[in-house]
């Protein structure tokens, strides 16, 4: 009998919450969500792409991405994406996406993009699994380059570099291509010019100084076996 009673307590409960809540929102809606012409202050609308995956440029709405994981916006309003499965940087700029940097390899007969590592000129320059990405005080753009475990740069004059990293798995501090990171998935860019990696599988936090200095923030993870989801 404690134990109905309980439940029908816990089950009422839940309800009244549930009512306080669905009363509350809807007064927030009315009221807070809603300017004086009672518009929408808050909206979500689809900036660029079809929902297919696929590499098309043009118009942003027809546009198609893979995957894409990062953007940074650039001085000029434009907005710089990640499209990660395709290798590629592309940008949406006036209502157009085209692609920023980056070539792709393994397009043919329906096959997705393979991804590589090739420093140069952004036209010609190679990556793989780009994910996150941020922009410095002077334009250039910082790019966490995952399956390559090196961190790349876009300098404001379209070259592309790597940063740090020598592309093998490791967890390695020191200068520039002497480092090792493992999956790194994003980047932040300080004022001063210092680079702060998430350096995900090693599940460490890298900082990278003006002059490629590489160091660990935080100790090293202890654990012998990862869980993952599923």
């Amino acid at each position: 009998m404690r134990v109905v009673f309980s439940r029908l307590l816990v089950a009422v409960m839940i309800f009244t919450l549930i009512g306080s809540s669905s009363t509350g929102a809807a007064g927030i809606q009315s009221e807070s969500s809603l300017g004086n012409s009672q518009e929408a202050l808050s909206k979500v609308t689809v900036f660029a792409g079809s929902g297919e995956f696929d590499d098309w440029d043009g118009e942003a709405s027809e546009a198609s991405f893979r995957m894409p994981q990062g953007i940074a916006v650039l001085k000029d309003g434009s907005v710089l994406v990640a499209d990660t499965r395709n290798h590629l940087i592309r940008q949406v700029k006036n209502g157009k996406v085209s692609t920023y940097a980056g070539f792709m390899l393994g397009t043919k007969d329906n096959v997705t993009p393979e991804g590589a590592w090739h420093d140069g000129a952004k036209e010609t320059a190679v990556f793989n699994g780009p994910s996150g990405m941020d922009t410095d005080l002077e334009g250039n753009v910082y790019i966490a380059d995952t399956d390559n475990h090196r961190i790349r740069k876009i300098s404001k004059d379209g070259m592309v570099a790597t940063v740090a990293g020598d592309g093998i798995i490791g967890d390695e501090d020191g200068t520039g291509t002497e480092a090792r990171f493992y999956h790194p998935q994003d980047v932040a860019v300080a004022a001063d010019g210092t680079l702060y990696v998430a350096d995900t599988l090693n599940h460490l936090i890298r900082r990278i100084t003006p002059d490629g200095q590489v160091t660990t923030l935080n100790a090293p993870s202890n654990r012998v076996v990862e869980v993952i989801a599923g």
